[in-house]
């Protein structure tokens, strides 16, 4: 049928056809373009996997080489090497910020005073150090879309640890981090202790002050004693909770309890050699985590086995062929159900227990290595890395009223002293 109106004629039979003809042929090109794209990350994944580099630019501190490789169509494929002037900075960076707890806006004026640039010719920010410090490929691994490859030990710049101890900073100076934290956000302080010191009566953080010590006496003398330092109960002093607790303490003072108890340790470090029982004590653990997981996984397979009888069950008891009613068979099922989610997330949390015994046993040499390089270097260390050591060392320094000071050491450097 033909319908007119002011413009030309219109078969509108004709433009249905035409409008699903072009819906069709849109739909089978969206339908190949989807799997193309699928066939397109599969590849890309397995080449991940097997440690091929898949493209892109280069990182800081690699470059492009020839692999020798060609493809379908005669082009070379390029593969990433070491930059070894590039590569001496990425270490800097990954020490400056494990050791002295360089942030990565100063880490970043650090390497821009160094007159060094991106691959993209720019200079360093912040954001840039942070990717370098969260990127795998720097253990000698490649990261892409979720795929990790096994380790390419020609690519790799830095230990395992380091790269972990990196991560460990990065996750407590988040800004979004409400969890006690024992590094301060910056290593740049008059103070020793930050980060880690927090008050013994309301649990809040001491934050680090300074005053001018001047007074007149009655004669009209004005008396200079200089700039102290103070730590503040942000708690009590701020109003922000009820604390029963001093506003106030001495940094001197406390700072000489705390490196006092250091002192301690670290002769105690010196006449302490590694004991092969931390070791043996880590096997047993993870022995006896194995075994707990096994007996759950056990346990959880007849408990499947008993679900399904009960299951079968239901339709005999519908019949009036059972001993059992419905009602009570449904309880049982439903009991049944209830103990195989607990035991499901019972072997989650002892597979991640043993995920990390099994990495705190890899570094028990580089926790034993670095308390004893810190008794070693701390005395001569410069102000920054005294208090990041500090801040590793104690996991928490709880400050109370009469400066009653409790130290708590991290579980990864106390094991060595008991």
């Amino acid at each position: 049928m033909i319908y007119r109106n002011k413009g030309p004629p219109v078969d509108m039979k004709l433009k249905f056809q035409i409008n699903w003809l072009n819906y069709i042929r849109f739909w089978q090109a969206n339908g190949e373009s989807q799997k193309t794209s699928m066939r397109v990350k599969t590849r890309l994944h397995q080449l991940v996997e097997d440690g091929i580099y898949t493209g892109g630019c280069a990182p800081f501190g690699y470059r492009l080489v020839k692999s020798g490789v060609v493809n379908k169509r005669g082009k070379e494929l390029p593969t990433l090497e070491i930059d070894p002037i590039e590569k001496e900075m990425v270490i800097t960076i990954f020490e400056k910020t494990v050791k002295d707890g360089y942030g990565s806006y100063v880490m970043a004026q650090y390497v821009n005073d160094r007159k060094m640039l991106t691959h993209n010719g720019a200079k360093f920010q912040s954001n840039t150090i942070k990717r370098i410090l969260q990127n795998p490929l720097y253990c000698g691994y490649y990261n892409r879309g979720g795929v990790t490859s096994k380790r390419v030990k020609e690519l790799q710049i830095i230990d395992d640890a380091v790269f972990d101890e990196a991560q460990k900073i990065l996750e407590q100076r988040k800004y979004t981090n409400e969890k006690k934290t024992q590094l301060a956000r910056t290593a740049k302080s008059s103070t020793m202790l930050g980060g880690n010191i927090y008050c013994a009566h309301c649990g809040k953080k001491l934050c680090a002050n300074s005053f001018v010590d001047r007074y007149t006496t009655k004669d009209g003398t004005t008396h200079d004693g200089g700039r102290r330092f103070r730590y503040l109960c942000s708690g009590k002093a701020m109003k922000r909770n009820e604390c029963d607790g001093q506003s106030v303490y001495s940094a001197a003072r406390v700072d000489e309890i705390v490196l006092d108890a250091l002192h301690k340790c670290f002769d105690k470090i010196k006449a302490t050699p590694k004991d092969a029982a931390i070791e043996k004590k880590y096997r047993t653990q993870i022995s006896q985590i194995k075994l707990e997981i096994k007996r759950l996984n056990k346990e959880t397979e007849i408990l499947k086995r008993k679900l399904g009888e009960l299951t079968e069950e239901i339709a005999n008891s519908l019949m009036g062929d059972s001993k059992f009613t419905p009602d009570v068979l449904a309880m049982a099922i439903e009991t049944t159900k209830t103990k195989i989610a607990d035991n499901v997330q019972r072997v989650t949390e002892k597979q991640n227990q043993l995920n990390d015994k099994e990495t705190d046993m890899s570094k028990i040499d580089y926790y034993y290595e670095e308390f004893v390089s810190w008794a070693d270097e701390f005395d001569n260390a410069p102000a920054e890395r005294q208090r990041m050591i500090i801040c590793k060392l104690f996991r928490e320094i709880l400050v109370g009223r009469g400066y009653s000071v409790q130290i708590l050491m991290d579980s990864s450097y106390e094991q060595f002293l008991r």
